[in-house]
């Protein structure tokens, strides 16, 4: 890792000196963290009890120095055309990496706490799919300048309301059809107290609008999935 960063560094010291590169250097960090204890974990001769608790050390420290890294105020596509192509390049595939690759972590650390019955099964999709969405949102807050009050947080978070419920139907998870409804009240929320106060009148209309048809799809995919639970629930072993 020292090595890696040392000839990091030099390629690094070829951009502008009005944007701070020190981020890469910890999303870097962060990568070569995930892929050490990715790799160990899937060596059979190394695999054992005090193995995977290293490596699920070495996944929260990821995870959460990703978060650290990711709540900080970093905006990189704001200077995107005052550093050489190919920072750039190397900028977005790391950036890109470490985030995807957290997420394949979150799952791993989750599912080992699932087969040690340390959490319930309903617990390892939900997780790792709002683990993925406070990435996309910290992401497209920090990293593209995207505001919180933007209208576009909101309908990612309808959307993965939607797919919340639609998921707990068909695997007859009520845990995540409830999680699903209350991420879709607080979307509504969060439209109504704090998009609205900083959009134009344009704005608002189409807000209005995409929500409002988000909001009646999550209304008919809940009222169908939930009449078609009913009826499988009320045949019987010898319907």
């Amino acid at each position: 890792m020292y090595l890696t960063f040392e000839e990091f560094n030099t390629f690094l010291n070829r951009a502008n000196s009005i944007f701070h590169m020190s981020n890469l250097d910890v999303a870097l960090a962060i990568t070569l963290t995930f892929l050490i204890a990715y790799v160990v974990l899937r060596i059979k001769v190394l695999s054992d009890m005090g193995v995977k608790i290293i490596a699920g050390i070495f996944y929260v420290i990821g995870l959460l120095w990703l978060l650290g890294m990711n709540s900080s105020s970093f905006i990189y596509w704001r200077h995107i055309g005052e550093i050489p192509r190919s920072i750039t390049i190397a900028a977005t595939i790391i950036l890109v990496t470490v985030s995807l690759f957290s997420v394949f972590i979150m799952r791993d650390l989750i599912k080992l706490m699932v087969m040690e019955r340390k959490l319930g099964v309903e617990w390892y999709p939900l997780i790792v799919s709002a683990y993925f969405v406070i990435v996309l949102t910290q992401n497209l807050i920090v990293q593209y300048d995207l505001s919180f009050t933007s209208a576009w947080i909101s309908i990612i978070y309808v959307v993965t309301a939607l797919l919340w419920i639609i998921f707990g139907f068909t695997r007859r998870y009520s845990f995540i059809r409830k999680a699903g409804l209350g991420l879709a009240l607080l979307s509504v929320i969060k439209l109504f107290i704090i998009d609205l106060a900083f959009l134009t009148q344009g704005y608002r209309i189409i807000s209005y609008f995409v929500l409002g048809i988000s909001l009646i799809a999550i209304s008919f995919v809940y009222q169908y999935f939930n009449k078609r639970l009913e009826l499988k629930m009320g045949e019987g072993p010898d319907a």
